[in-house]
């Protein structure tokens, strides 16, 4: 790839199934390029969770499929009412969300990053509804599996 050169942006068909959205390359039978899961949160009462946006080849990376997916996703929320949470927590994947990642959601309109109270950080990431209850209780899950992860360092 050219690195002087800007990266031609390309859009593909947004197919919605039962747990998320797909990308489907333009004027193909079926080359499915990008994926998303958005699901109704485990742990979260009425709000959505977002994992695995991902666009599956290198090269297919930076063309505007992940914000296809992110559109699609944004779109479910505003249409339903209910936020989304990225990175719920309900896993060690959580601690795998890199700066990069969280970086393009929080540029997008309507994404922000969950602060503490001390004004640290999380890895949450929300888009929709600052509802207060949703706030603690994503705090509050957040207190508890950084207890664990420290008693677990511990043993």
């Amino acid at each position: 790839m050219n690195e002087g050169m800007p990266t031609q942006k390309e859009f593909g068909e947004v197919i919605e199934f039962e747990d998320g959205f797909q990308i489907k390359r333009l004027g193909t039978k079926d080359d499915i390029v990008a994926q998303a899961t958005l699901a109704e949160s485990p742990v979260f009462q009425n709000c959505y969770f977002l994992a695995d946006v991902m666009v599956y080849k290198p090269e297919d990376q930076g063309k505007g499929f992940a914000s296809q997916l992110m559109a699609a996703a944004e779109k479910k929320s505003r249409d339903s009412g209910k936020p989304i949470v990225l990175n719920d927590g309900t896993d060690l994947e959580r601690e795998k969300q890199n700066a990069q990642s969280v970086g393009f959601y929080e540029r997008r309109p309507g994404w922000t990053r969950v602060v503490r109270s001390d004004g640290s950080m999380t890895s949450y990431v929300i888009y929709g509804s600052q509802d207060p209850e949703l706030i603690r209780n994503i705090l509050e899950r957040d207190n508890l599996l950084n207890k664990s992860a420290k008693e677990s360092e511990r043993e």
